[in-house]
């Protein structure tokens, strides 16, 4: 992953773009808005120590104390999108008094091992994957801003040989989902892929990606399916489609970078915008609440490293592009401004939608979105959109 440089220069010409300072101011409202929201100290008292809240005010029924260990994952990886927001521009992304986004990464990553039972591993290959590759990228961070990044760095170290020992050639390859070793899907394997691949073990990664590609890939529809599952001593396929099962494998194969995976990404590409769109051809589909809450914002995300990659095809290019932007539109022209303990916020939907007009829109997202609970899965979706369409403008 190369890391950004910036001078003074480059700084002055982005700062007198238009286009940048609406994408990212956007971006920033995202941020502050979840941070100041669900951002906590753990328990609500020990100090240096930063979560994200899974629900605010408090969670519903059968919710109650449940640890989403996936969520904050991807709670870091939109810290960090905001740290480098703050690198380049110099101004805070978070509220006033708070410290910097960098910082509340590391922080978080920190705290999960602490909430987490002392421990940075859990039952589940994909939430670890996740954890690494925001570890990874908060590292590089801390790098590029001449900050310690040893602790972050230490994280995805440990978590390494545990994803490593989930890569077996049982059921032809791929990477096991759960401690139990009776499935293999595409929700752990993508995102291994992808932390292998930035971590230089490309051998590795191009059998993840070559595995999902060759087993797991709908001949009819082109999408990746869910994985395939031992039951009672036999291999069934569980041909469930998901948004952001699609995400990781782009990231994996703009790593590699082989023929094959330029190729594939635009066949992949051509087969998202074709299934997962709504009416308009251009907004993508979001899924709604839960874990689901987040899938279109990992898409999202990796669509805008397509859209960012000179070796892809210009009509792939053009097409990742405008469904992060139509999308992202969506989700702001949906918004519900409000307060929460005194600080003026946005409250994003989980889902997409299209309304015939802007009053029904409005009604639409004034009846639904700004309903508490408020959950961090949604919000963290939007804000990952967000800063998507800032990185656009880089």
């Amino acid at each position: 992953m190369p890391l950004f440089q910036y001078d003074d220069a480059a700084r002055q010409t982005l700062s007198a773009s238009a286009s940048w300072r609406a994408a990212s101011a956007r971006a920033t409202l995202a941020a502050r808005s979840v941070t100041t929201v669900f951002g906590h100290r753990l328990f609500g008292v020990v100090p240096e120590t930063h979560l994200g809240r899974t629900y605010v005010p408090e969670a519903p029924e059968g919710q109650k104390g449940l640890w989403h260990y996936w969520w904050q994952a991807h709670y870091v990886d939109c810290l960090v999108d905001a740290g480098w927001r703050e690198y380049i521009t110099g101004q805070r992304s978070t509220r006033s008094g708070w410290p910097s986004a960098g910082k509340l990464a590391a922080r978080t990553i920190f705290t999960m091992g602490l909430r987490n039972g002392l421990k940075f591993t859990n039952k589940y290959f994909d939430d670890m994957a996740w954890l690494a590759l925001a570890a990874q990228r908060s590292a590089q961070l801390a790098q590029q801003a001449n900050k310690k990044e040893r602790r972050e760095r230490r994280v995805a170290a440990y978590l390494t040989p545990v994803l490593q020992s989930a890569q077996t050639d049982d059921l032809g390859g791929g990477l096991y989902w759960h401690y139990l070793r009776d499935f293999k899907n595409t929700a752990a394997t993508g995102p291994a892929a992808v932390y292998f691949a930035r971590s230089g073990e490309t051998q590795r990664a191009a059998a993840l990606v070559d595995w999902l590609w060759n087993n797991l890939r709908n001949p009819e529809t082109g999408l990746l399916m869910d994985g395939l599952k031992i039951v009672n001593g036999s291999v069934e396929l569980v041909p469930h489609v998901f948004t952001y099962n699609q995400g990781p494998i782009l990231g994996a194969m703009l790593e590699l970078g082989r023929p094959q995976d330029l190729e594939n990404i635009s066949a992949l590409l051509r087969s998202i915008a074709e299934h997962f769109t709504l009416s308009d051809g251009a907004t993508l589909q979001a899924e709604g609440d839960g874990d689901g809450g987040l899938f279109t914002g990992i898409l999202c995300r990796y669509l805008g490293l397509v859209a960012h990659d000179d070796r892809v095809p210009e009509e792939t290019r053009v097409t990742a592009e405008a469904l992060i932007r139509a999308t992202a539109r969506n989700l702001w022209d949906r918004r519900v401004e409000t307060t929460w303990n005194g600080q003026d916020i946005i409250i994003f939907p989980g889902t997409t939608h299209l309304a015939e007009n802007k009053e029904a829109t409005a009604a639409s997202s004034t009846n639904t979105v700004g309903q508490q609970p408020w959950q961090l899965s949604q919000q963290v979706q939007a804000w990952m959109v967000f800063e998507t369409v800032a990185r656009l403008e880089l």
